[in-house]
């Protein structure tokens, strides 16, 4: 199962599927085990319902909190859902809170009755979840891609002057190595927040790095001259020039599934993690600190 589902120019994480069908599941079994015991089923799939929804806010509020540095600017961003930044402890507690003071608004006879249906739906949506996302990993069990804490590959491209680079140039920095294409809408909107966290921390040892997929230099070298980037573009070199490695190709070993994919390195060359999808500003910068020297 892959990570990331392409619908058509949206990437949806498989994740967060699995969540919604592993919610639906838990309120359909716990209204339907409520019945059965001659109990209010509508009642119990309300809760599971509000249940999930503050769940999601607090996972969201606990990230929040936790990475206020990168919404205090724009702190609108925080409302951002569909953007990665979730604390799954916060959200626990949070769902779990209103489970429980939704049990407290019954009758103190009644509430050990309602909480069995309760457990035994968000029980079986855990199990609904826990599977999928079990098998969202067989891919990484593939010995050609890059999984986080392997030494990342050499790179040998070319930059937008035809001037051979490496990957291996940079060893001793911490690196965000970005692919990305002219054609992708997030990719081109998240440019300037890659080009401000490079201004922001090249002091630091961070050096950030778009990798083009697969596209001819001169319109990815015409895009840069209109976006007004700082950090330096590797493309492909021409074909039939031996020594150099294909974006495309280095594309699939990082397990890129969509775009973009942007891939966070360790000074040390060690691969600390990867992310699916467009950047906020609290996930970057989260990430960069991680792997600064």
């Amino acid at each position: 199962m892959p990570e990331v589902l392409s619908v058509g120019p949206f990437l949806v994480a498989t994740v967060r599927l699995l969540l919604v069908a592993g919610l639906l599941l838990a309120s359909w079994w716990g209204t339907r085990a409520a019945r059965g015991a001659g109990l209010d089923g509508q009642w119990v799939g309300n809760v599971v319902f509000n249940a999930s929804v503050a769940g999601v806010l607090g996972a969201r509020l606990g990230f929040v909190l936790l990475n206020w540095e990168g919404y205090r600017d724009n702190p609108l961003t925080a409302l951002y859902l569909w953007q990665p930044g979730y604390l799954p402890w916060a959200g626990v507690l949070g769902g779990l809170g209103y489970g429980l003071w939704a049990l407290s608004r019954r009758p103190k006879s009644q509430r050990a009755a309602y909480a069995r249906p309760l457990v035994l739906g968000f029980a079986a949506g855990g199990a609904l979840f826990a599977l999928g996302y079990s098998l969202t990993g067989l891919r990484a069990g593939d010995p050609t891609l890059v999984r986080p804490g392997d030494p990342a590959p050499e790179v040998r491209l070319v930059n937008l002057e035809g001037q051979p680079v490496a990957l291996s140039g940079l060893r001793g920095r911490a690196v965000v190595l970005n692919f990305w294409a002219t054609w992708c809408p997030p990719c081109r909107r998240e440019m300037p927040l890659l080009d401000s966290i490079q201004a922001e921390f090249r002091g630091r040892g961070l050096a950030v790095v778009g990798v083009d997929l697969n596209e001819d230099p001169r319109t990815v070298a015409a895009y840069i001259r209109q976006a007004g980037v700082g950090y330096p573009i590797w493309v492909d070199a021409p074909p039939g020039q031996p020594g150099y490695d294909r974006t495309q190709a280095l594309y699939t070993r990082f397990g890129g599934v969509g775009l973009p994919t942007t891939v966070f390195i360790r000074p040390d060359g060690t691969v600390h993690s990867r992310q699916v999808g467009e950047l906020s500003r609290a996930s970057l910068t989260r990430n960069v600190r991680a792997i600064l020297p």
